[in-house]
């Protein structure tokens, strides 16, 4: 299976970068594939993932990391997860975001419905927002969908 091999890489490399949690967009996996991107140094610790194989975001965390879970959740379209902790006396929040290509407000309203309930945390975000604030800048896509805009829906 091609897609472990270069999650084994991938997991060496945060293991190399001395990565302790990292925030992982377009897994491209299953719910019933995600375990795939863990080994004996690293789980995944949440997740959300499509019904096929698009998207996908992860939070993957080193095994002998050591904290307290306070709240967690995700969405069923692979575009959001997010865990509440407790290290060290202070809470944070991590979320892992893959915005749609087309600037989906309903993706933007429900993050901003999450981060405002966050307010409590510090808040780690990483995320593929799919825009750019210079369309000319990013050539991949026929039409192009400026971050101003999505900003304005803020």
């Amino acid at each position: 299976y091609d897609k472990v091999r270069v999650f084994s890489q991938d997991l060496t490399t945060l293991k190399c970068k001395k990565v302790s949690i990292a925030l992982i967009q377009e897994s491209h996996l299953k719910s019933t594939d995600v375990h795939r991107f863990q080994n004996k140094y690293f789980k995944v610790f949440f997740s959300s993932s499509a019904v096929n194989k698009s998207k996908g975001v992860l939070i993957v965390s080193k095994r002998n990391i050591v904290f307290s879970i306070k709240r967690s959740g995700n969405d069923t379209e692979g575009r959001i997860t997010h865990v509440v902790v407790s290290l060290n006396n202070t809470k944070y929040a991590f979320m892992s975001l893959y915005a749609p290509i087309e600037g989906d407000s309903k993706f933007f309203q429900e993050l901003l419905r999450l981060v405002v309930s966050l307010k409590d945390c510090l808040v780690v975000l990483g995320s593929d927002f799919n825009a750019v604030l210079d369309p000319q800048l990013d050539r991949s896509h026929k039409v192009p969908f400026r971050l101003k805009y999505l900003l304005i829906l803020w």
